[in-house]
């Protein structure tokens, strides 16, 4: 089960997409997702007043994994996981995609 507040991975354009869970209805779950810019690099995207702009439905189906690490700062806008957790990340995205 995924719970509003929880981190999840998403499958979106052959790249995982992490984000928090807003709230989760019947089978779908509403997210508001980091962008990869590069590998293990995010960045929230927001409008002028600080809210998030990445932000989507989705069914539950398609929650590649529940993220028991979170994303850490590496610079004033960009965050990353660590390293071996991503890696773990890429694998199992890998495996769901073949």
């Amino acid at each position: 089960d995924v719970l509003a507040g929880e981190w999840v991975a998403v499958i979106y354009d052959d790249q995982w997409w992490p984000g928090t869970v807003d709230s989760v209805s019947d089978n779908q779950i509403s997210i508001s997702f980091m962008k990869p810019v590069s590998k293990n690099k995010f960045i929230w995207r927001q409008d002028g007043n600080g809210k998030c702009i990445d932000t989507d439905v989705v069914p539950m189906r398609e929650v590649l994994a529940k993220l028991t690490e979170i994303p850490v700062p590496v610079s004033h806008r960009h965050f990353s996981f660590s390293t071996n957790y991503s890696c773990q990340i890429d694998e199992l995205m890998k495996t769901v995609l073949q």
